[in-house]
């Protein structure tokens, strides 16, 4: 089978390029093995690792793209964006903004190609036409048609270099939600700088975006930006920032949401006394006791926390609609927060063992419907 650049077609000899920039070594990160989280389009990130994340690379790239454009973009934006990966005050010049778009957007779409070619096949990963879209214009400095991006600050104190892609869909007032996504978030955080885009793969669907008090608009571009700018976020928002919950159509009969696979799951079924619930990796499925469903019918309510194979661990909550995923985040992070949740420590026993939970306060019911 022959080989072909990824971005502009040519055949021949493929080189490796890097996910993360290599000038990331000279500002003292250090290269030690961690998580890296990418793709897929849908449900929970791949998580990869542990890897040294300044070694990870990709072959789909020829020699004339990645030692072209693709290495002037990365001169073109490294001295900005090596001042926010480090947290110092930057001032962001117009001029600037739409280069920190398109490296966001090219560095996120590259990311994409980590997954295995059977992903990419079955749709888990990008067309080509995004690729082939953002070499057409290169000489613009700037991404492609149909973007809009902001920039933000990233406050958490895990370490974290990590790319996202959500698929989304755009509906309107009264209308059902089209069956295939027509836009996708990409979100990029390095260090404490954090960069997030919206790519409308439907040029007909899209809509402008409204600003948000935790982002800065980049593309765009308009205004000086300085940097920190807006609310910071923590750890526990990043979710729902890279599935896209947070945005906000400035025509009000029009809504931006993440694509339905990508937040409702298959409906559980019972097996036996236990209820067989899939979880967000789209792979898995993890069990708690039919009696936590017959508590739920007298408006008794639980939450609880557990994993999968992937050793992705979870919040789940029972509601009167059934239970649903709250959290989702590495083991560590999961119990810290599961600890400081409320609620009185419940024991819950049948043929399968001991199962625990913690009861979810009335009053906390009662807030959360209002």
């Amino acid at each position: 089978m022959e080989r072909v650049c990824i971005f502009c077609g040519a055949s021949g000899a493929l080189t490796r390029e890097h996910v993360w920039p290599a000038w990331l070594s000279t500002l003292g990160l250090p290269n030690d093995p961690v998580r890296m989280e990418t793709g897929p389009l849908n449900r929970l990130p791949d998580t990869r690792g542990p890897l040294p994340p300044l070694n990870m690379t990709v072959k789909s790239v020829c020699a004339q793209c990645n030692n072209g454009w693709m290495s002037e973009l990365e001169k073109s934006v490294q001295p900005i964006l090596a001042s926010m990966i480090l947290g110092r005050q930057t001032l962001i010049e117009p001029t600037t903004q739409p280069i920190l778009a398109e490296w966001a957007f090219k560095t996120s779409i590259v990311s994409m190609l980590l997954l295995p070619p059977q992903d990419r096949e079955d749709g888990r990963g990008l067309p080509p036409t995004e690729y082939t879209a953002l070499f057409a214009g290169r000489k613009e400095k700037m991404p492609p048609a149909h973007v809009q991006a902001w920039i933000g600050h990233y406050s958490g104190s895990y370490p974290m270099l990590s790319t996202q892609v959500t698929p989304m869909v755009i509906t309107a007032t009264n209308q059902p939600a089209p069956l295939l996504p027509q836009a996708y978030v990409f979100t990029i955080v390095l260090g404490e700088a954090l960069i997030q885009g919206v790519r409308f793969t439907d040029p007909d669907s899209e809509i402008s975006l409204g600003s948000l008090p935790e982002l800065a608009p980049i593309w765009p571009y308009g205004e000086p930006i300085y940097w920190p700018a807006g609310k910071s976020i923590v750890r526990t928002q990043l979710r729902d920032f890279q599935k896209g919950k947070h945005f906000r159509a400035n025509n009000p009969h029009r809504q931006i949401l993440p694509w339905d696979p990508t937040v409702n799951l298959p409906p559980s079924t019972v097996v036996n006394s236990m209820v067989r619930l899939p979880v967000l990796c789209g792979k898995h499925c993890v069990f708690y006791p039919m009696a936590l469903v017959v508590e739920a019918q007298h408006g008794r309510f639980y939450r609880f926390m557990t994993a999968c194979d992937c050793e992705i661990a979870y919040i789940i909550e029972t509601e009167a609609d059934g239970a649903h995923c709250k959290k989702a985040d590495a083991l560590e992070i999961i119990a810290a927060m599961y600890d400081a949740l409320a609620g009185e420590e419940k024991q819950f026993t049948d043929h399968g063992g001991t199962f625990s939970c913690k009861r979810i306060p009335l009053s906390e019911k009662i807030n959360h419907s209002q």
